[in-house]
């Protein structure tokens, strides 16, 4: 069932399941995957609403939503990286059928303004979605890290359909 909503107010739907990560595995928000390079030797860990990439070369927790080509979709995500290493959101592409497509339109967004006094960043973006796709990838990424000291935690995950008055 939708939310209620009042005249004129048009209502936003968070297409990402488990946004925020409060069920879990231990390694990754339920309904999340993994990934790291094959060069990769990090950690994953999920706890207290949070998503944590440890000591990777190349990492992702992601999540796979259905949506429809020409869609303009709001995607927003916290992140706090602690020591060596680069937090950053990452926007791939899949065919209906889930095969990779649309590379040219893949997309990385990464903080925009400092962080808080508490550490966390906000990175926010807009992406449309490609003729020929038909899933998004929503992927909280960390790279460069090179020790077990270095983290990249992830909260409140947000991926929406921007509406339109069509």
């Amino acid at each position: 069932m939708a939310p209620a909503c009042h005249a004129g107010e048009k209502v936003t739907t968070n297409l990402l399941t488990n946004a925020d990560f409060s069920k879990t595995d231990g390694k990754s928000p339920a309904g999340w995957f993994t990934w790291q390079s094959d060069d990769s030797h990090g950690a994953f860990a999920c706890t207290n609403g949070r998503a944590e990439i440890r000591g990777a070369k190349e990492a992702v927790v992601g999540f796979t939503a259905r949506t429809g080509p020409g869609a303009v979709l709001a995607v927003r995500l916290r992140v706090k990286s602690e020591g060596r290493g680069l937090g950053a959101l990452s926007i791939g592409w899949k065919t209906p059928d889930g095969k990779w497509t649309a590379h040219a339109h893949n997309a990385r967004f990464l903080p925009s303004a400092p962080s808080a006094a508490d550490g966390w960043q906000e990175i926010t973006g807009l992406v449309e979605v490609p003729r020929d796709a038909g899933q998004i990838v929503f992927m909280a990424a960390a790279s460069a890290q090179t020790g077990a000291s270095d983290r990249c935690s992830f909260k409140d995950a947000v991926l929406t359909v921007v509406p339109t008055d069509e």
